[in-house]
């Protein structure tokens, strides 16, 4: 949070909007956004905002090609995608033959 300006007649403040959940299966959801003097709660505002999910996309393949013969590790960075922390959560296949998970 940090205050851009303020006058008796404006205030102006950037806020970095926390993560927030839609629940499963929505493309987006409303939230009301609250700005109040620090300790005044009766001193302040509310907003309208709106939250747009956000749906996995592959970021990058490394290298993007490799031989038939295969054997070569792949680096595949995806946006959004949920947080896994063992190869068991996560399956792979390519033209429909699995890739193996170590």
């Amino acid at each position: 949070l940090s205050v851009l300006s303020s006058s008796e007649s404006l205030a102006v403040v950037d806020v970095e909007a926390p993560v927030y959940d839609c629940g499963p299966g929505a493309a987006w959801c409303s939230v009301d956004g609250e700005l109040f003097l620090a300790g005044e709660p009766a001193v302040g505002v509310s907003f309208a905002f709106e939250y747009a999910s956000a749906d996995p996309a592959v970021s990058g393949v490394v290298p993007e090609e490799v031989a038939e013969a295969g054997g070569q590790l792949l680096t595949v960075s995806v946006a959004n995608f949920p947080v896994v922390t063992s190869a068991d959560q996560v399956e792979v296949s390519f033209g429909g033959l699995a890739a193996p998970s170590y």
